[in-house]
């Protein structure tokens, strides 16, 4: 699909704003992760948008889960879904609707790529509250990365984004202008996501900060922990499943 079809398409269907900012957001989120040719495992897709431009930008396979729960947008699944009939594209994209937990593994469930974008916190929201002081809680989220890991092929790359829970307005007890609804005490800082992956049989980590669309011109220059920290601490760590990573 060309790129003027797929901007067209990607207003049409409502998947996001628009073809720029989507590629910055997706690109961003990606790094320099090459998707042509992969199989991508998308867990909490929303609407499907970051799947739909994977698709049209050469991926082999892409699947993507949604429970619409707490956290999740209502209709998104639908949106996704329609998206797939439109585009003709149900041989490559896929969409499961429940909970990743309850996703069927056979072995046509390998995928060199899983993304998490801004879900996390919500695999099990109280035990991410006390990640930070409670063992039992790691424990669980420990197991739930197993569980993904599962649907890794060797050398697999997982990549999480998320909020980190340090922010000047959450510290300060401020409302935060760049994002007023993110519940600060439901998310952690990279360092323990990366700490838990770690447990899972998770290495070769890469962290980087989110750029905000409007400074994409300046380079890496507001793409640090420090500007982060006084807008809304947006992260993404890639991390690399490890052989036998199953049995730590």
């Amino acid at each position: 699909m060309n790129r003027i079809m797929l901007e067209r398409e990607i207003l049409a269907l409502g998947l996001w704003p628009s073809l720029p900012r989507l590629e910055h957001r997706i690109k961003y989120f990606l790094g320099k992760t090459d998707i042509k040719g992969k199989c991508i495992l998308e867990i909490g897709c929303g609407k499907g948008g970051f799947l739909i431009w994977c698709w049209a930008n050469g991926a082999e396979r892409c699947l993507g889960v949604e429970p619409e729960t707490d956290g999740s947008t209502i209709g998104s699944a639908e949106i996704f879904q329609n998206s797939i009939n439109r585009l003709k594209c149900n041989d490559r994209v896929e969409f499961f609707r429940g909970k990743f937990e309850d996703l069927p593994f056979n072995e046509y469930s390998k995928f060199d790529i899983v993304l998490l974008y801004n879900v996390v916190n919500h695999f099990d929201e109280e035990a991410c509250i006390v990640l930070n002081k409670d063992s039992t809680a790691r424990n669980k989220y420990r197991d739930k990365f197993l569980f993904i890991a599962k649907f890794l092929r060797q050398n697999g790359k997982l990549i999480l984004a998320d909020c980190a829970r340090n922010n000047l307005f959450r510290d300060l007890r401020l409302v935060n202008p760049f994002a007023p609804n993110i519940e600060w005490d439901k998310h952690q800082n990279p360092a323990l996501w990366k700490e838990i992956l770690s447990s899972a049989g998770f290495k070769a980590f890469q962290l980087r900060w989110y750029r905000l669309y409007p400074l994409r011109h300046f380079g890496n220059l507001f793409s640090n922990k420090y500007f982060a920290y006084i807008t809304f601490s947006h992260f993404i760590l890639e991390s690399v499943k490890i052989e036998n990573s199953l049995h730590h």
